[in-house]
């Protein structure tokens, strides 16, 4: 029987070098969640068996997004505590043009 699927709530913040990405996941730990990037496409899964009277249920976490040409991808960073998945995105490094005069 398929479940429900939720979108999790998040937050974006832009800094010089990283963003950084909080998601709301409760009752999933870091064993659950699964991140990849595929096509410039950030995609965030997780999973939670929880109990309802006597019945158990599955909640199902999934979020994608589409990660800006900045990012590099090689040097993402994730922690999962309560619930709350953070993740630090750095950003490529700018080359800055000089010009001689």
């Amino acid at each position: 029987m398929p479940g429900f699927v939720y979108r999790p709530e998040f937050t974006l913040h832009e800094g010089r070098f990283r963003y950084i990405m909080v998601v709301k996941m409760p009752g999933v730990t870091k064993e659950n969640v699964n991140l990849f990037i595929t096509n410039g496409v950030l995609t965030i899964e997780g999973a939670t068996v929880g109990k309802i009277k006597d019945n158990f249920s599955v909640w199902k976490y999934k979020r994608e997004l589409s990660v800006p040409n900045d990012v590099d991808v090689r040097n993402i960073s994730a922690a999962m505590e309560d619930g709350v998945l953070t993740l630090k995105v750095y950003k490529k490094p700018v080359k800055k043009v000089i010009t001689v005069r």
